[in-house]
């Protein structure tokens, strides 16, 4: 018995991240779409996806004191249902100000869930004492994927975004009301011993190791957000307009981004978190500089794969490493970091949008090569520090 609701502890958390991957790859896989119905220039787009931003980061500053007060099942299924009722939302809209309404109720909804559903992998890991969080990730990547090539499928068959958003809702909203009514994933509620050394939460903002880790994280969803938002759009460029092609590139990033999350745990038993962060950063500014170099539709989405693979492996990485500095705080220890991840999904589509205007969205695409050199130098660094804090071997 006790296995049994234990195994379904672990599988809740894991679809309630493939619920979220589900639901941003068809927002992701739309966006082109979406662009051309409404007739919006890229750095205009880019300031839809911004301005949502600038609501979510305020919202996570207190989002780990609110998950580790209400619990992860009731944050993740109130979020989720903002969610789906964003996208019909989206589906209704004509005008540009009102996709800007939308797009603030969806993407305060989307950072309230990462970190409710982050925190409840980190409560988990803590139970099991064994790693989750890659294998989560790894969920959200996977379905993702599924969620992409389905949005493709429907394109093919004369489809649209609106049916793709209906349904997706609809989905999301019957998970919603499971986790609000069962409440079946671990929460992260904080002990009465450990109420006053929470009551504001500062001190992990002065806490190097872990703001170290919070820039590593910056650094990896800075790349994550650039090609999550803009490949689809990058592959129509080049494919003269092929919504098949840019659903793919949506499907391809996101299967490798699979592939790399379920296959960290077994890398990190070969080698050490040093050596991986290089690793990935590496594998990151070479992929994309073939990406963006090449012409060939297969050698750009063969570079995509390598790219999303390499970075898969940080995210998880900076995750656990936060999880071991603050055992005791994973809600909080999920919002600090989730939150230096939406600092850089607020920079990127602004940048990313002005820098396609003026130079080309391949141009644009070189700031992934940046990030990539940026986790090379400072990912190994950022692993020893914490390591040393931890007293455990670099390497």
């Amino acid at each position: 018995m006790a296995s049994t609701q234990s195994a379904r502890r672990t599988l809740t958390v894991l679809l309630s991240f493939g619920a979220f991957g589900l639901t941003n790859s068809v927002w992701q896989s739309a966006l082109p779409d979406l662009q051309n119905s409404l007739h919006l220039s890229s750095s205009k787009l880019g300031s839809v996806i911004t301005i949502g931003y600038l609501v979510a980061i305020p919202l996570m500053s207190i989002g780990g004191r609110i998950v580790d007060k209400i619990g992860a099942n009731a944050i993740c299924g109130i979020a989720l249902l903002f969610m789906a009722a964003s996208l019909l939302g989206i589906v209704q809209i004509h005008t540009y100000p009102l996709l800007v309404g939308c797009s603030l109720f969806y993407s305060a909804a989307v950072g309230m869930l990462d970190i409710g559903i982050n925190a409840a992998a980190i409560a988990r890991e803590h139970e099991r004492e064994a790693p989750l969080l890659p294998t989560a990730h790894g969920f959200y990547s996977l379905f993702a994927m599924v969620s992409a090539i389905l949005y493709g499928g429907l394109l093919y068959f004369g489809g649209g975004f609106h049916t793709a958003y209906i349904a997706v809702s609809s989905v999301v909203a019957v998970f919603a009301l499971v986790l609000l009514i069962g409440r079946p994933m671990p929460e992260s509620r904080r002990s009465a011993t450990q109420g006053a050394h929470h009551a504001v939460g500062l001190h992990l903002f002065l806490d190097l190791a872990l703001l170290a880790v919070a820039g590593l994280v910056f650094l990896d969803l800075m790349g994550d957000a650039t090609l999550g938002n803009w490949s689809a759009i990058y592959l129509r460029s080049i494919s003269h307009g092929s919504a098949i092609a840019s659903s793919l590139a949506v499907a391809v990033y996101h299967a490798s981004m699979a592939c790399g999350r379920f296959f960290v745990n077994h890398l990190l038993r070969t080698i050490s978190r040093r050596q991986a962060l290089l690793i990935a950063g590496l594998l990151i500014s070479g992929g994309m500089v073939v990406g963006i170099a090449a012409h060939s539709l297969a050698l750009i989405i063969g570079s995509i794969f390598v790219v999303g693979l390499a970075i898969a492996v940080v995210m998880p990485i900076g995750l656990s490493i936060g999880g071991d500095l603050k055992p005791g705080s994973p809600g909080d220890v999920s919002a600090v970091l989730i939150m230096a991840a939406y600092v850089s999904n607020l920079i990127s589509p602004l940048l990313i949008g002005a820098l396609a205007d003026r130079y080309g969205i391949r141009g644009a695409l070189g700031t992934v090569v940046i990030v990539g050199v940026l986790i090379a130098i400072c990912g190994p660094r950022v692993a020893a520090m914490a390591s040393r804090r931890l007293s455990v071997p670099a390497d």
